[in-house]
């Protein structure tokens, strides 16, 4: 099969034909592995990305979390003591319950 290449270019090679050899079944199925290949490394490597960003957001979200208790017990100490108790006294009837 023969190709001709028109350019608009007048520095480029213009009516310029190249033929164009059939591709054989081995070459089809490389170029075909190769394009899944590229296909799977791109998806591969978008997924990553979202993790990444993802994994960013819930670190931010734990960060603030933690710096909220923090300064929730560093101002309500004894609140902080009377949950921690009453947390210890449910879990206790709870474990003496079951046997």
């Amino acid at each position: 099969m023969s190709t001709t290449i028109h350019s608009a270019d007048p520095d480029t090679l213009t009516n310029a034909s190249t033929s164009e050899v059939e591709k054989g079944p081995k070459q089809v199925a490389t170029e075909t592995a190769e394009k899944a290949r590229e296909f799977a490394v791109q998806k591969t490597q978008a997924a990553g990305e979202v993790a990444e960003l993802a994994a960013t957001e819930v670190r931010d979200n734990i960060v603030k979390a933690s710096d909220a208790a923090r300064d929730f017990t560093a101002k309500q100490p004894l609140v902080t003591v009377a949950g921690a108790l009453a947390v210890g006294v449910v879990l206790g009837m709870a474990l003496n319950s079951r046997r």
